[in-house]
């Protein structure tokens, strides 16, 4: 139960971080490092989520069955592929 508490954590604060830039965005100031900030911490909490939920589906979660593996890929891939982390 700790370890899915820990996993709603990160995914709260992930949104949060990415609600404030959106909303300053929306008054048009500069959001440079809101921006950053969410992308960097939301990356990573992406990746850390996704692995532990692999880990918790045990070794189907390594394979296609389930889609947990394919959200892992993706949150590897966005962790690389776009600047600020």
């Amino acid at each position: 139960k700790l370890k899915l508490a820990e996993m709603a954590t990160k995914l709260q604060a992930a949104r949060l971080l990415t609600y404030n830039a959106a909303k300053l965005a929306e008054m048009n100031k500069n959001i440079i490092k809101e921006a950053s900030m969410a992308k960097a911490f939301s990356s990573k909490a992406a990746v850390e989520i996704t692995s532990e939920a692999v880990q918790i589906h045990g070794g189907i979660g390594y394979t296609d069955v389930y889609s947990v593996e394919r959200y892992m890929r993706d949150a590897k891939f966005f962790m690389i592929g776009g600047g600020t982390s």
